[in-house]
């Protein structure tokens, strides 16, 4: 009888041609088939591919965290350049009392920091702006 196609269609099965038990299974004592220095040199493949698989995860720590430190540097320098770029008007601490919530989101606060640089600051704390105090926080 010629092997073809099963009737059930499922082709990828593949047909036995060893008893299940006749397969050899490992036993208790199955560490002694190799010798120690076929261990040994298993050992090694392994240290040196963990050595490599390290040596990978500092890499790409590295790449990120340059990529963050340009990011910190590129939004420092807009802030810089967008303040740089400002037209201001002083305004009366009365005024701002007065102003609805949507004028207030526009206001910008400035002051001197220890190196003399004037910076922008939230109106509404003494501290530096909201986006420069979460980056101080981490």
């Amino acid at each position: 009888i010629p092997d073809g196609r099963p009737k059930s269609g499922r082709v990828w099965k593949v047909k036995k041609t060893v008893r299940t038990s006749a397969h050899c299974r490992k036993g208790v004592l199955s560490h002694l088939a190799k010798t120690f220095d076929e261990r040994q040199a298993i050992r090694q493949k392994l240290a040196l591919v963990k050595e490599v698989e390290k040596e990978m995860l500092e890499n790409r720590k590295e790449r990120k965290r340059e990529i963050r430190q340009r990011t910190a540097d590129k939004h420092k320098r807009r802030m810089e350049n967008e303040y740089k770029n400002s037209e201001y008007q002083v305004l009366r601490p009365e005024k701002l009392k007065t102003m609805s919530k949507k004028q207030l989101r526009a206001v910008r606060k400035t002051s001197m920091n220890q190196n003399g640089q004037i910076e922008l600051v939230n109106p509404w704390s003494g501290r530096a702006s909201a986006s420069d105090s979460k980056k101080q926080r981490k």
